[in-house]
């Protein structure tokens, strides 16, 4: 079993690797990067998770493999993330911290016991973030722009 986890995070690798380069040329073009500095309200689209147990073992897949928010809204006026899972349900999670720092837009903030932070790339509009907590971290990927 412990090999087969092994032979999984390798493949879980390569695939991320080889998603970002795919990936990279739309993510970087075509993208209004206007307002990706939290000043107005930014919209984010999860194209990509991977969620990793604490004994090593990773899954990859979209959001909804994980029912997570396919749509990630930040409300900049209110100051909460708004996350729209596919099943229909909604999330909204006050944001505790933001930070606009060279080209990244960073927020944090913590809900059900979970730390949570996101970066945008104010220039590209590239999105990263993070979930972490017992057990389970997800890692997700996809583009932001504003409405």
């Amino acid at each position: 079993m412990e090999k087969g986890k092994k032979m999984l995070n390798k493949t879980c690798s390569r695939l991320v690797a080889a998603c970002a380069v795919v990936v990279s040329p739309y993510v970087t073009s075509g993208v209004d990067a206007a307002g990706l500095d939290g000043s107005t309200d930014i919209v984010c689209a999860v194209t990509h998770v991977v969620a990793c147990l604490e004994d090593g073992f990773c899954l990859q897949g979209q959001a909804k493999t994980f029912d997570l928010p396919d749509l990630i809204v930040m409300d900049a006026k209110d100051k909460v993330m708004r996350g729209t899972h596919e099943s229909g349900h909604n999330a909204v999670s006050p944001i505790k911290n933001m930070e606009h720092n060279g080209e990244h837009l960073v927020i944090q903030g913590v809900e059900n016991s979970r730390g949570w932070d996101l970066a945008v790339n104010s220039r590209t509009g590239h999105m990263s973030a993070s979930s972490v907590g017992d057990e389970v971290t997800f890692l997700a990927h996809g583009t932001c722009t504003t409405p």
